[in-house]
């Protein structure tokens, strides 16, 4: 093997709500003001320029005073003060970042990550993640493995190091992803976000709408590329018996097929889930369009997958293969303590995790959030 690297490109089109979360919350009336059904979210800076300059004319030049008294003030209060007008919350506004279009359900709002630009971009990361998950299910299933369950880690972030390693290497060094790199999307106009209410199901009781909560999504339909790059050295003969990387290559060759087998496991496992919950008919809808338009006519280097918040527990573990022993998989939960404050403790055989993040449309759930299509090109 001559080459060094391998480019790749993975084109990407958003099929849910995408969020992959800043870790910031933006909040009412701070960070945004709602008007006429829609969302502004200001620049703080050009703002906080713009109402000193405003209100220096206005009250004198007690510059210390004023800035006191506009840390106190929300962006409501600034309107009713006359130091900021109807105007400033337009579009085209200086103090305007972005518009969101829709009604909030809470005060706060979970905001998508952004460069330093404020332009909402996909990590490579979260798509890496994604990608190892989906490949470690594929080679235990392709090898008719079990996860060993002996080896787990006591703490929960690190629980799964020893079903990975067994497949991957022993060691972050000798870690066959180490070949694979993705890079981080191209930033994104923010244009292409929308404001998102998402309510957690089932939750709801008699006379109880359920929690629901408010993030920006980059929207379906938005389509943007990744760079992907093999790095070719570690698979050349003397290099792959050193690092235990023998025969391996073919796993990244198969990233598409190994693809859509994880996502085969997935939707009928999803479908399953919505079936007996009795979920709502349009989430029933959208995995019937998801199975029979996407999944149904995907060609040989396409896949679909779920990423990002609120894809949830299967998305990112062994999800189908844990399962397999459900004593095992009951004692998992326990010691893990995955069922949260559930006042029934797990029990072999229910379902598991039993909620699900669906966007909240017309105030009736609808679709999940995080599916993507994925389609390979170059090598």
């Amino acid at each position: 093997m001559n080459k060094i690297h391998t480019q790749l490109t993975a084109q990407i089109e958003v099929l849910s709500p995408l969020h992959v979360s800043s870790g910031n919350k933006l909040q009412k009336g701070f960070d945004w003001l709602e008007r006429n059904n829609k969302l502004f979210v200001v620049d703080q800076d050009a703002m906080f320029d713009l109402v000193l300059q405003r209100a220096e004319k206005e009250r004198g030049a007690d510059v210390a005073a004023i800035t006191t008294r506009l840390m106190e003030m929300t962006l409501s209060d600034l309107l009713e003060a006359g130091w900021l007008t109807a105007q400033d919350f337009a579009p085209d506004s200086p103090i305007c970042r972005y518009v969101l279009h829709g009604r909030s359900h809470m005060n706060e709002l979970s905001e998508q990550i952004k460069d330093v630009y404020g332009r909402p971009y996909l990590p490579g990361s979260s798509l890496k993640g994604a990608l190892r998950t989906m490949l470690a299910f594929a080679i235990y299933t392709e090898q008719k493995q079990q996860p060993d369950l002996r080896g787990l880690k006591p703490s929960r972030s690190w629980a799964a190091q020893s079903l990975e390693r067994a497949i991957f290497g022993r060691d972050p060094n000798h870690d066959l992803l180490r070949a694979l790199h993705v890079s981080d999307s191209p930033s994104l106009d923010p244009d292409c976000l929308q404001l998102v209410g998402v309510q957690v199901f089932p939750t709801a009781r008699r006379g109880q709408s359920g929690l629901a909560l408010d993030i920006e999504a980059i929207r379906p339909g938005t389509q943007f590329a990744v760079p992907v790059t093999i790095d070719e050295y570690g698979f050349r003969d003397d290099i792959a018996t050193q690092l235990g990387w023998q025969n391996q290559r073919q796993w990244l060759e198969n990233l598409a097929k190994f693809g859509q087998e994880h996502a085969r496991q997935r939707l009928v496992a999803e479908v399953d889930y919505l079936k007996q919950k009795n979920a709502p008919r349009p989430t029933q809808l959208f995995y019937h369009q998801l199975i029979n338009t996407h999944f149904a006519n995907l060609k040989a280097n396409e896949f679909i997958l779920q990423i990002g918040w609120g894809a949830g527990w299967d998305s990112k573990t062994l999800s189908g293969l844990l399962k397999q022993n459900e004593r095992v998989f009951a004692r998992l939960v326990k010691d893990y303590r995955l069922q949260g404050r559930s006042r029934r403790p797990y029990q072999p055989g229910d379902l598991f995790p039993a909620s699900r993040k669906l966007v909240l449309r017309g105030g009736k759930t609808a679709e999940p959030l995080g599916w993507i299509k994925i389609t390979l090109t170059g090598g």
